[in-house]
């Protein structure tokens, strides 16, 4: 990429924050979207800003625009470590919080766009405190500047693979959705019950148990290779592989303990509270998490683990505290589920199996896609 002129972000781009709307001008029926740092986080809306938003604005107002063809992304405080970042379709307004920068002339919107896929945000945030990004962190950085014709190919292709992964990452969505619509049409809604099936505690179709914490003056516990999951970690059906691991000498000086394969996770603390994970090997926790090794002869996990998560919210009511609302065992150990007969949670868990081995296959294909993705990223850019 050397053959082509390295120039600054800032003589090519105009940079610019969005402003503060009063509250009374915000209309729901007016004709320009106003973006706040929470709409950056949509999912299904993954790289365009477009005139499907909560909130507008009407011409007269006279605020100033960020034109189509802006990235825009937060600014300001721990949205910047997201990275979220999207490029603007129409003429949008945006709050304080959110920068755009504007392409010149010898930068197409797209080309821009993709660029800053690349740039992590966090690096660039100034601020003890509160992280924020200024004009002075964009400007300098440098950007290889391809003639427009082939920033306009660059850009057609990034958005092919950009495209195709999103497509992908939406079959996920629709099998996780086709497992919650198999679960509802076998046992119905679980908190409303209409099946009527017999309430039981969690505490009574399995041993509950919490986990630990070795201590890391002894960095030794923490070269081992037995699993140990913190709750942050409970973001898939199956949990297969932790960030740390511990040796058999720290699970025996410690209350951390060893729980069997295919019992399951809970997460008990503020945002990671019920949050839920399968166990593939025998594995540890530390004591944010609680787990549950289910009676064979009462309950399948598999069955139970959607059960759970549909009635997470339900549960989550229950939480206690003031600054970090928490659940704790004893919590855990009393909530009421409706248990329906073994032979239909297996029917279920059978339902699911099929799907989750295609979910596997979707999920090598992303994998795939991502590394093509990555690859093209850092041909153009790097």
């Amino acid at each position: 990429m050397s053959k082509w002129e390295m120039v600054r972000l800032g003589d090519i781009c105009s940079l610019k924050s969005g402003n503060s709307l009063a509250e009374e001008i915000v209309l729901k029926d007016g004709e320009i979207p106003y973006i706040k740092v929470s709409d950056l986080s949509i999912e299904n809306n993954e790289t365009r800003i477009t005139r499907s938003t909560r909130y507008a604005y009407r011409k007269d107002v006279g605020r100033q625009l960020f034109p189509v063809g802006t990235t825009i992304f937060p600014k300001r405080g721990g949205a910047i470590a997201t990275n979220k970042k999207r490029l603007t379709t129409c003429e949008i307004c945006a709050d304080l919080n959110i920068m755009g920068v504007i392409p010149g002339s010898k930068i197409l919107p797209e080309f821009l766009y993709f660029y800053f896929q690349g740039v992590d945000l966090g690096m660039l945030g100034s601020g003890s405190s509160v992280p924020q990004i200024n004009n002075g962190d964009i400007a300098p950085l440098q950007i290889s500047l391809p003639p427009l014709e082939t920033q306009k190919h660059i850009a057609k292709t990034l958005d092919t693979a950009a495209e195709l992964l999103a497509k992908r990452k939406q079959q996920m969505v629709e099998m996780d959705n086709l497992i919650k619509s198999v679960f509802y049409d076998m046992f119905g809604d679980p908190i409303t019950n209409p099946q009527k099936w017999k309430l039981v505690r969690l505490g009574d179709i399995g041993e509950l148990n919490s986990g630990g914490t070795p201590t890391r003056t002894n960095r030794e516990y923490f070269l081992g290779d037995i699993d140990w999951y913190s709750a942050g970690e409970l973001n898939e059906r199956y949990l297969k592989g932790s960030k740390e691991k511990l040796t058999e000498e720290a699970i025996s000086n410690s209350a951390a303990k060893v729980f069997k394969k295919g019992s399951m996770l809970i997460g008990m603390y503020d945002t990671a509270a019920f949050k839920l994970g399968i166990l593939t090997d025998n594995s540890s926790s530390n004591q944010a998490c609680a787990n549950i090794d289910v009676k064979k002869n009462m309950a399948n996990i598999e069955w139970l683990y959607d059960c759970a998560q549909i009635m997470r919210e339900y549960f989550l009511k229950n939480r206690r505290g003031v600054r970090q609302k928490n659940l704790n065992l004893g919590m855990i150990r009393s909530f009421e589920i409706p248990l329906p007969p073994l032979i239909l949670q297996n029917q279920f868990a059978s339902i699911v199996t099929k799907i989750e081995e295609q979910k596997a296959l979707v999920k090598k294909t992303i994998d795939e896609t991502q590394y093509l993705f990555d690859s093209l990223m850092s041909k153009y850019f790097d």
